[in-house]
């Protein structure tokens, strides 16, 4: 009886061994692949919402991430520069020309609620037109160039948003900072919500532009540019308007300054740093007053600069709601690094005045 039933035991530990052997690679396979890809899902789990103009999921809330940036006119000109606030919340800023040989910035902002005061602000120019609308941006402005832009903007029939005219005022604010009228004039955020609330401003992103603004890694993944070190950079626009980077290897960023002044946002103290830096060279010429600027978006070549390194790049843009492309040597499209970035457009001209080292 006791060899009967030990018999019988050691069938049934045969079929299971049998069963086990049968299935047992495909059942082994197939939690591997679970365990994998729970592994790979908890490594690279992300905690906030995504932001496509930096890479980075940053952003509180769902809504947030289908938003309609605002890209809003920076003073630049050398007296105001010290009292310039908010920059550091922008996903990207843009600098280039707008008259006489003088920068102005625009400054890209995905999380408009996160925006503290903003300024001082100035008009609109014709270049940062389709710089805006490369990203179907609000355009918010104080004023424009009532010739070359104002024409322009009506030929687009552009939704923008001038914090200049009567409707608008109720949105800014006058700070003294001891400067001349012009560059008193700040918001922030909350106003600039309810301003677009109150212009009825459509407020989601189109589909077009709802991507990602450029081949960006993963967040993880930290890429170097394959060229020489670029620890200091200097971008060329005028003999007063020259833009330096200086990479501080402690928090892989570039801190920025003008001519050699740290640029600092006024209220906090801080001073603006940025992961990536684009130096962008093109036609830039002079509209026929000899004095307004333009320049040219189509393409050209350029400087990609991150984590202490930079290469040569090429760029297209093409049509004004085109948003840019950026391309290697060899013509695919550049890996950038997560993070805000700041663009430097000027004069292909000029290039032999920038420096990297």
């Amino acid at each position: 009886m006791k060899r009967s039933v030990l018999s019988m035991l050691s069938v049934i530990c045969c079929l299971a061994l049998l069963l086990c052997g049968c299935g047992g690679a495909d059942t082994s396979d197939k939690l591997s692949s679970t365990d994998a890809a729970s592994t790979d899902a908890s490594s690279t789990a992300k905690t906030g919402y995504y932001n496509n103009l930096t890479g980075l999921y940053e952003l509180d809330s769902k809504e947030k991430e289908s938003a309609r940036p605002l890209a809003v006119m920076i003073n630049n000109i050398t007296i105001a520069q010290k009292v310039q606030t908010g920059l550091k919340s922008a996903s990207i800023v843009y600098e280039t020309f707008v008259e006489g040989g003088i920068t102005r910035l625009m400054a890209v902002f995905k999380d408009s609620a996160s925006i503290p005061q903003l300024g001082s602000l100035r008009s609109a120019r014709y270049s940062y037109v389709d710089l805006a609308c490369g990203h179907d941006a609000v355009y918010v402005h104080a004023g424009l160039d009532p010739n070359y832009c104002k024409a322009y903007m009506d030929e687009l029939n552009l939704d923008d948003y001038d914090l200049n005219t009567g409707y608008g005022t109720p949105y800014q604010f006058r700070v003294n900072n001891g400067l001349a009228t012009e560059h008193t004039m700040f918001s922030n955020g909350e106003l600039l919500a309810a301003a677009m609330k109150d212009a009825n401003r459509r407020m989601t992103v189109d589909e077009k532009h709802a991507g990602a603004w450029a081949n960006f890694a993963d967040e993880d993944v930290s890429v170097k540019p394959s060229g020489d070190d670029a620890q200091n950079v200097s971008v060329y626009f005028s003999g007063s308007y020259i833009t330096n980077f200086a990479y501080d290897s402690d928090l892989g960023l570039y801190k920025k300054s003008n001519r050699g002044t740290p640029c600092v946002d006024a209220d906090s103290g801080d001073v603006y740093c940025y992961k990536n830096v684009f130096v962008l060279f093109t036609k830039v010429g002079r509209f026929s007053d000899n004095y307004r600027m333009y320049s040219e978006l189509n393409g050209g070549e350029g400087y990609y600069i991150c984590n202490g390194k930079y290469q040569p790049i090429t760029w297209s843009k093409g049509g004004t709601y085109d948003s840019f492309r950026f391309m290697d040597e060899s013509g695919n499209d550049l890996t950038v690094n997560v993070g805000n970035s700041y663009v430097c457009i000027t004069d292909k001209d000029l290039k032999q005045k920038t420096t990297i080292g």
